[in-house]
């Protein structure tokens, strides 16, 4: 098993942005199902051609840089959710319980944005 898994998928959208409330209960909307499906094939896709296979129980590392698309004032956080439960549906690990995810940069690619992680083990680190 690989001990470091590289993915680039496009930049998520926020919580805001993906959800919507029926009754009190958060529902995700049609462009939040879209946006985690085409992450989770990314994910999926990578994990395949990197040889990385599914942590149990472990905790795991994820660093996180942000490419903006514009200079617009952003909260990175503001996505986690459905980045963490993108990968734990993609297979990555078994419960995003176990993720720690770091912000560790953010900035300006208007021809390409997008959010490179870097994932590994925390007892490899």
């Amino acid at each position: 098993m690989t001990k470091e898994l590289f993915i680039t998928i496009p930049v998520p959208i926020t919580e805001n942005h993906a959800f919507f409330y029926r009754k009190g209960m958060k529902i995700l909307n049609k462009r939040g199902k879209e946006w985690m499906k085409n992450a989770e094939d990314s994910m999926r896709q990578a994990m395949e051609e990197q040889g990385w296979q599914t942590v149990e129980n472990e905790k795991v590392i994820v660093e996180l840089w942000h490419y903006w698309p514009d200079r617009r004032i952003r909260d990175c956080s503001n996505s986690l959710k459905l980045l963490c439960d993108s990968i734990q549906n993609a297979g990555i690990v078994n419960n995003d319980r176990w993720l720690l995810c770091r912000q560790q940069d953010f900035s300006v690619d208007r021809d390409n944005p997008r959010l490179e992680m870097r994932i590994r083990r925390f007892s490899d680190g």
